[in-house]
């Protein structure tokens, strides 16, 4: 590797760091408790703003390269009048990835994710941070372990699960496993997430048996049935959400399955509806409730599902946009024979059918696949692959 390939990586790896931290503690209650908070992540984001910028402009890319550059750009800042500046800002750190190692980056991520879990859990416990309760006067408490929602909690419990076992392969072990079972049913009994700690159970089984699965030919084509799991996963959501009907049992019954999710996504498409640059949209939840505010502002209207939260905000191209990228990376990735990736964004594309955290780095890791978009050489080859091209 040459000098100004490892100086693009420490640009990429100082800004990613500072994304990644900044989002880990904003989704905590620091910035809810302590001001400075807000002022110190904002301070991280735009260093990492800066940082990524100047590794992208040292990169270097094929013309068509910079032709698919200019179009996602040149696209998602046109959206920035109508849903903001969120997708255009996220979107830094995939072009960013041009030339990066996937590999050396999961792992470099998975030990950030995996310190920022750990500390700020164990802080909650002993009342560092803010160990927000919801709920505690019903049958079904629950508490936060530091994060501003339980179902934070959960997720960011999810993506860090799903970022070891890839980064583990088939080195994942059995006692690992049952160790991070055991960790889920914890969090489980202070969360009480009870979809995404189902889908975190199956997950980590899934990725085990894996290694059992040798038939490469198989493994190829089983992976790019996977690559589909987002456009299924989008179906599912916008065919819900339109087809929902309150007078008809069956939908009745599918909508208090998934704690009223499809009721709420239809009622906001059809408050919002759908166009072409998406939206902004002031979101109502239960977040904070009992601790910043004690009533809720307006109506409740959030919505989980972030193929819906995505299509109402981004907009149809962006949804688009990120629909075909992560499918396409799915695709790369069974070829070139990276089943692991191919079952971690499987369950990526599943979750986010209850959870809106498809876009968000400090949630999700995998959202730098989407680099795929800009850069088509291959960037998913596991290690031994590699060394076996080279």
């Amino acid at each position: 590797m040459n000098s100004k390939s490892t100086k693009l990586e420490i640009l990429f790896g100082v800004a990613l760091f500072f994304e990644v931290i900044a989002m880990q503690i904003s989704t905590t209650t620091l910035p809810f408790t302590y001001n400075d908070f807000i002022l110190f992540t904002k301070i991280l984001r735009y260093l990492g703003y800066v940082f990524i910028s100047i590794k992208i402009v040292c990169t270097k890319f094929k013309r068509l390269e910079i032709l698919f550059l200019i179009s996602i750009v040149t696209c998602l800042g046109i959206n920035i009048p109508f849903s903001g500046r969120f997708l255009f800002l996220t979107f830094l750190f995939v072009y960013g990835m041009k030339g990066i190692d996937f590999e050396k980056t999961s792992k470099i991520m998975c030990i950030w994710l995996l310190s920022g879990i750990f500390f700020i859990i164990l802080f909650s416990q002993f009342g560092i941070i803010e160990n927000w309760g919801y709920d505690l006067t019903t049958k079904r408490p629950r508490y936060s372990l530091g994060y501003y929602y339980p179902s934070y909690a959960t997720s960011v419990i999810l993506y860090g699960i799903l970022l070891l076992c890839y980064v583990l392969k088939q080195r994942l072990k059995l006692w690992q496993v049952f160790l991070l079972e055991f960790f889920n049913y914890l969090q489980y009994m202070q969360t009480d997430s009870r979809t995404g700690t189902a889908l975190t159970a199956i997950a980590i089984v899934f990725f085990y048996c894996l290694k059992f699965f040798k038939q490469e030919e198989k493994k190829i084509k089983f992976g790019i049935f996977l690559s589909h799991a987002f456009i299924f996963s989008a179906i599912i959501s916008i065919s819900s959400t339109i087809l929902y009907d309150p007078d008809v049992e069956i939908w009745s019954q599918i909508n208090r399955f998934v704690n009223g999710r499809v009721r709420l996504a239809n009622v906001a498409v059809n408050t919002y509806g759908i166009s072409l640059l998406g939206k902004q949209i002031t979101w109502v939840g239960n977040g904070g409730l009992g601790h910043i505010y004690d009533t809720l502002k307006d109506t409740y209207n959030y919505v989980d599902c972030s193929y819906i939260k995505l299509l109402l905000e981004g907009g149809v191209f962006s949804f688009l946009l990120i629909i075909t990228g992560y499918t396409l990376a799915g695709r790369k990735a069974a070829k070139e024979g990276n089943i692991y990736l191919c079952v971690a964004l499987a369950f990526t594309a599943v979750y986010s059918i209850i959870e809106p955290r498809l876009c968000e780095i400090g949630f999700n890791p995998f959202l730098l696949v989407l680099v795929i978009l800009v850069d088509y050489r291959g960037i998913f080859l596991m290690n031994q692959k590699k060394k076996s091209l080279h």
